[in-house]
């Protein structure tokens, strides 16, 4: 298959970061307003603050853009046998934001643009996102909502085809088109702090827009 290298270095950066999420110094960022004794933490018995002392980046009216870079695949042809371009995935560049309506919840925006040999595919997701902080500098983060997909493809030569493509010389399968689809995805990743305003998010997402894609990379942000 495909992009299978760029699968698999994306699964390792997900276990490299999950394990070491638990070495570090066990830490936990309070999403409430600041106290007296600084942002997040208690006094202690020396006067010197206890605790963490660091803002929640993901708080209510926070804003982040940033950009992403990966992968998407999507079938040749769906169940049906239905034409659905002529790559098995491309080179994927998009755009993110997230606007946070309350404390570690938000509403995001995605816009990418994927290609392939063949085909170009436009991709819009609108949704929800909810992080789950693990430190001071590392959340995880999971979102759902709906993906609009537009793909168009040129005209794919039959002698290139591959075992289970048409055998038919005149199927719709070795012609350009294009189709339209919307669907159910499902978002999730872990976003790791590398400044206090920008941070580096390995991300996988999961679309049912007329059948599977999978959306696979590392992004940038950036909190306004």
């Amino acid at each position: 298959m495909r992009f299978k290298p760029a699968a698999i270095l994306l699964a390792l950066l997900l276990v490299f970061g999950a394990a070491w999420a638990e070495d570090i110094e066990e830490e936990t960022y309070d999403p409430g307003d600041e106290n007296e004794y600084g942002e997040g933490g208690d006094e202690g018995d020396d006067g010197e603050t206890d605790g963490p002392v660091t803002d929640n980046p993901h708080q209510t009216g926070a804003f982040s853009g940033g950009l992403y870079l990966g992968g998407m695949t999507w079938p040749r042809q769906d169940d049906d046998g239905d034409p659905y371009g002529n790559d098995a995935g491309g080179f994927l560049v998009g755009l993110r934001g997230q606007y946070y309506f309350i404390d570690n919840l938000a509403a995001f925006a995605n816009l990418d643009f994927a290609f392939g040999d063949y085909t170009s595919m436009i991709r819009l997701v609108l949704g929800a996102q909810y992080n789950i902080p693990l430190s001071n500098e590392f959340t995880a983060f999971i979102g759902a909502g709906l993906a609009f997909d537009i793909a168009s493809w040129d005209a794919f030569p039959y002698d290139d085809r591959e075992p289970e493509d048409p055998e038919d010389r005149n199927s719709a399968f070795y012609d350009e088109g294009s189709r339209t689809n919307v669907g159910f995805n499902a978002t999730g990743g872990v976003e790791f702090f590398v400044t206090p305003d920008i941070s580096l998010r390995p991300a996988v997402g999961l679309d049912l827009s007329g059948s599977l894609h999978m959306v696979y990379g590392l992004g940038v942000s950036y909190y306004l």
